[in-house]
């Protein structure tokens, strides 16, 4: 509960767990489960319940989901392929083979192009595969060694792939109409051995666990500069963020714990929601109404914070008339998931 941040439930899945992905519209839980299990555990978002176990490649590893097209894509390292499942029907429609003499390790969906990049450990690359087009792979990319973890800002279109042997973080640009499409165009250094990359999309932030210094290193992605090191715990491996409320939640391996970090104030979220309008090009009326949820939150008057609430809620209903019209499903999912934590943090 990331309210109270202490632990509400544990699930029994299959042998070695891996990894974990959700489709927010289906509240479907995905989780790899490899080292003989070879499968993933399909839960019930609503009651932790499991639903059914889906046989998959040999030495399943990192899971993706595509929500706006229902696909769970799956890297199955000794088979050296990636399943795709119907999350409809959770059963497997495809196989795609990904080529060399080592296996797919993470992957992560682009929900805007719909293109899957798969990193392949040992290989130093990353296999670009067309999810859209019968699950053709495109190119492939090379990369620095021992590159296990990559993601997607969708937003962007920058794939963003962590080097442990180099201690750097590779960036690759993920728009298909780019000339410099699929190319490495920045290479960041952080820290020693990073590992698992998280992003906050609404921020452009980006999170890299460092194993060896017990770090998470904050990247600016506007400018692809560290902006910040923070210390976390023994050995962390992976990450995750909450785009809406900015928490940051990081594993540490070998302390069997999770550090927390930061949280932004719903004033902190306004301005980031003004932003968020202001650089996408939309309605004027949308951001003097988050403008004004603003001024009512910084005027030293808390009896100000309920129509600060209304503001908001006009806000919404104006995404949700523009939805798929002038502003894409997507990032309108993504403002009014920010403003209704806006108002919920104002207690409206």
């Amino acid at each position: 509960d990331p309210t109270t941040f202490s632990v509400v439930n544990t699930v029994a899945s299959e042998e070695s767990p891996s990894d974990i992905a959700a489709n927010p519209f289906t509240n479907k839980v995905y989780i790899s489960n490899g080292y003989g299990s070879n499968s993933v555990t399909v839960l019930d978002g609503t009651d932790d319940s499991i639903i059914t176990v889906i046989p998959v490649g040999s030495l399943s590893s990192g899971i993706a989901v595509n929500p706006f097209t229902n696909r769970v894509y799956v890297s199955n390292f000794l088979s050296r392929t990636v399943s795709v499942i119907n999350g409809a029907s959770d059963t497997v429609q495809d196989s795609v083979s990904i080529s060399g003499t080592h296996g797919p390790a993470r992957l992560t969906a682009d929900v805007t192009s719909n293109l899957l990049y798969v990193a392949v450990l040992n290989q130093d690359k990353v296999t670009v595969i067309d999810a859209a087009d019968s699950n053709r792979i495109l190119t492939e990319t090379e990369v620095g060694r021992a590159s296990f973890v990559v993601v997607v800002n969708p937003f962007t279109n920058l794939v963003y792939v962590s080097s442990d042997a180099e201690g750097t973080v590779k960036v690759i640009e993920g728009d298909p109409n780019s000339p410099r499409f699929a190319s490495v165009v920045d290479t960041i250094a952080v820290g020693a051995k990073p590992f698992g990359i998280a992003i906050n999309v609404l921020t452009n932030t980006i999170y890299v666990v460092n194993r060896k210094d017990n770090t998470v290193s904050v990247i600016d992605g506007n400018t692809n500069n560290v902006v910040a090191t923070v210390e976390v715990g023994d050995n962390p491996i992976m990450i995750a963020v909450d785009p809406i409320s900015g928490l940051v939640c990081v594993s540490n391996q070998d302390g069997d714990t999770v550090s927390i970090i930061a949280e932004l104030g719903p004033e902190d979220l306004t301005e980031l929601l003004i932003q968020r309008v202001n650089t996408s090009r939309l309605s004027n009326s949308l951001g003097a109404k988050l403008t004004g949820a603003l001024s009512m939150q910084t005027d030293g008057n808390p009896n100000n914070d309920h129509a600060a609430c209304h503001m908001l809620q006009a806000f919404i209903h104006q995404v949700e008339a523009h939805s798929g019209k002038k502003i894409d499903d997507e990032n309108a999912a993504v403002l009014i998931q920010a403003a209704m934590e806006i108002i919920d943090l104002l207690g409206g």
